[in-house]
C-alpha cells in the first residue's frame, strides 16, 4: 500500500497475502511484509531531514508488485503433514490441495493402499 499523509509525506507498507487458520478454516489475509516497518520517503529528525533513497522505494514497489501476485500457502502441495484428530490422529500423509475453505485433501496409506482423505485444515500440522 502506498499513500500520502496530510503533511505530504509519501509512505509505503509492503504487504503479502498469506493463508492462515482462522476459527479452524483456511483464510487469506494481507499482512505486512516487514512487520513493524513503514517506509516513508521523507521524514525529519528535529531540523535535520532524513531521506530514503528513491531507488530503494522503487525497488520495494517493484518487488511488492511481484510478491502480491501469489498467496503464501499454509500447506504446500506434496508437503508432509500429520493428522491430529481422530480417527486418523498421529498418521502422516501428503498434503494435496485445499478443497474449499472448510476442507483439505491429503493422501494417506491405509492397508497398504494410498487413499485420498478430506479433513479440516485445523486437524493438520506440518510433519517434522
Amino acid at each position: 500500500m502506498s499513500d500520502v499523509n496530510r503533511q505530504g509525506n509519501q509512505f509505503y507498507l509492503p504487504t503479502i497475502s498469506s493463508e492462515k487458520l482462522r476459527q479452524g478454516l483456511l483464510a487469506v489475509a494481507d499482512e505486512p511484509l516487514f512487520p513493524r516497518y513503514l517506509f516513508i520517503r521523507l521524514v525529519s529528525f528535529g531540523v535535520e531531514l532524513a531521506r530514503v533513497d528513491d531507488g530503494l522505494i522503487e525497488l520495494l514497489l517493484t518487488q511488492g508488485a511481484s510478491v502480491h501476485t501469489e498467496t503464501e500457502r499454509l500447506f504446500k502441495s506434496r508437503e508432509r503433514v500429520r493428522l491430529t484428530e481422530a480417527p486418523f490422529a498421529g498418521i502422516e500423509g501428503i498434503y494435496q490441495m485445499a478443497d474449499g475453505g472448510r476442507r483439505v485433501m491429503i493422501m494417506i496409506v491405509i492397508l497398504s493402499k494410498l487413499v485420498a482423505v478430506r479433513v479440516t485444515p485445523a486437524s493438520l500440522r506440518k510433519a517434522s
